[in-house]
């Protein structure tokens, strides 16, 4: 046995990897929902899409929600930002400088709302280093609905900035079941987005234990 490999569910596997080809021809959003019970390979099915991901320069961002944690300091969603941006600085180079350049334009100042959630941001944008030291927006402090709604915009952004048809990005969401309100709300905001392309959201839950509205 080739060790990583999921054995049994290729059927599963190229339905899940047709919906990332989609992206780059549709450039649409879609959410992909996986299901079943605790330990059936939920989680390790949805991983095996990361090599194919970015091997068709597509970009796989992941988190894990924690049933202890649904009131935690970082929610799943911006944890998974983070550590994308964490991942553009490991690659540096023109890869680094693109973004910095896109992220820049889009975002603009307001992008420094987001680096209380998303610290790893501001070594992208410099300009925004030391944000979260006076920001007052990180996420159990979020008060008032002109501070949300901004919150969600540039969150948009974002996202809007990072997907695109020449590099569509996976959203890999574990244990939905335990989601933290800002999470579900930051998710309704961006699937609902017209302006957001290529961009597909994996949400493995275990049966019985999510409402799917």
């Amino acid at each position: 046995f080739e060790e990583g490999k999921l054995y049994g569910r290729e059927e599963e596997l190229s339905e899940v990897m047709n919906a990332f080809r989609n992206l780059k021809t549709n450039e649409r959003r879609e959410v992909l929902c996986i299901t079943g019970d605790s330990g059936t390979g939920k989680s390790a099915l949805a991983m095996q899409m990361r090599k194919p991901v970015e091997d068709m320069g597509g970009y796989f961002l992941a988190e894990k929600f924690d049933e202890l944690q649904q009131v935690q300091q970082v929610p799943a969603v911006f944890s998974a930002l983070n550590h994308f941006c964490a991942e553009v600085c490991r690659r540096g180079g023109s890869v680094l400088d693109n973004m910095r350049e896109r992220l820049h334009k889009a975002l603009g100042s307001d992008g420094k709302v987001l680096v209380g959630l998303i610290p790893n941001l501001s070594n992208i944008i410099e300009e925004y280093q030391g944000a979260a030291d006076t920001s007052t927006l990180t996420a159990p402090e979020l008060t008032g609905q002109a501070a949300f709604m901004l919150l969600l915009f540039c969150s948009r952004q974002l996202i809007r900035t990072i997907s695109c048809p020449e590099h569509p990005a996976v959203l890999l969401l574990d244990d939905m079941q335990w989601a933290d309100e800002l999470s579900l709300q930051l998710l309704e905001a961006v699937t609902t987005d017209d302006e957001i392309k290529s961009f597909l959201v994996i949400a493995c839950y275990r049966d019985g234990e999510v409402l799917v509205d």
